[in-house]
């Protein structure tokens, strides 16, 4: 039988977010994940992003081959496989307002 990471945790990825742009990487230990935004995305895409080895980011899709994005809140995915490494929130397009992000671990 495979031996799954757990992790527990929740992350802040950021708070109150006005302005398109991406957040600061968060470090996560890898496991299985809930990703949850909320706020006034004003057209915006609202993305969860990990980064690659060669230090490229990129937006993260689940297994059915959807990308981790919505332009509508509040936005909720769960049953998100990530490895050890970098996450982000991106925000493209559109006038989000105070838009929050966060990462759970489902440990």
């Amino acid at each position: 039988m495979a031996v799954r990471r757990c992790d527990d945790q929740a992350y802040v990825l950021d708070e109150l977010v006005t302005g398109a742009g991406a957040s600061n990487p968060v470090t996560i230990p890898g496991g299985e994940y809930m990703f949850m935004s909320n706020g006034t995305f004003g057209g915006s895409n609202v993305s969860l992003q990990f980064q690659a080895p060669n230090g490229v980011w990129g937006d993260i899709y689940v297994f059915s081959g959807s990308p981790i994005r919505s332009t509508t809140s509040p936005y909720n995915q769960t049953g998100i496989d990530l490895p050890a490494g970098n996450v982000r929130l991106n925000l493209s397009g559109g006038t989000p307002v105070n838009v929050n992000a966060y990462l759970v671990g489902l440990g």
